[in-house]
């Protein structure tokens, strides 16, 4: 973001995110998950004033960058037993490539969680659609 267009942003995404971790195997790659998050303010955390399904279009079809394709459109479904939404992808360059983007709330932030697979990629969806989230009081 442009430093002026940052101190300017009085959104609930604006500056960097709380949280932003890679993790990928090793070579020759296979898998990585990205993880962005941030932390919202109560004001922001109302689902009827401030749906999930827009910060899923903000963080995730605005943030698709060149090499990733939606493959449809971004559905609603449960994540760790919470709403969540999901947006199927392939990769521009390599038709093996897939991605799964999802986008969900826990603990105060919402978060957009993207995992890519060059091969695979059924076990990767299947891992991420059956995580479980832990209570953040710990």
């Amino acid at each position: 973001m442009v430093e002026g267009a940052r101190a300017a942003c009085q959104g609930p995404l604006c500056g960097d995110a709380e949280i932003d971790v890679a993790l990928q195997t090793d070579a020759p790659f296979v898998h990585a998950i990205f993880l962005n998050a941030y932390k919202l303010s109560p004001e922001f955390q109302n689902r009827d004033r401030h749906p999930l399904k827009r910060f899923a279009e903000i963080m995730g079809l605005n943030s698709l960058g060149e090499h990733w394709v939606p493959d449809g459109e971004l559905t609603a479904i449960q994540l760790g037993g919470r709403p969540a939404y999901r947006l199927l992808l392939h990769h521009r360059e390599t038709a093996r490539g897939k991605g799964f983007l999802y986008v969900a709330d826990s603990n105060g932030r919402v978060f957009m969680l993207l995992g890519t697979a060059l091969s695979e990629p059924e076990k990767l969806q299947s891992a991420i659609e059956h995580l479980t989230f832990a209570d953040g009081t710990h």
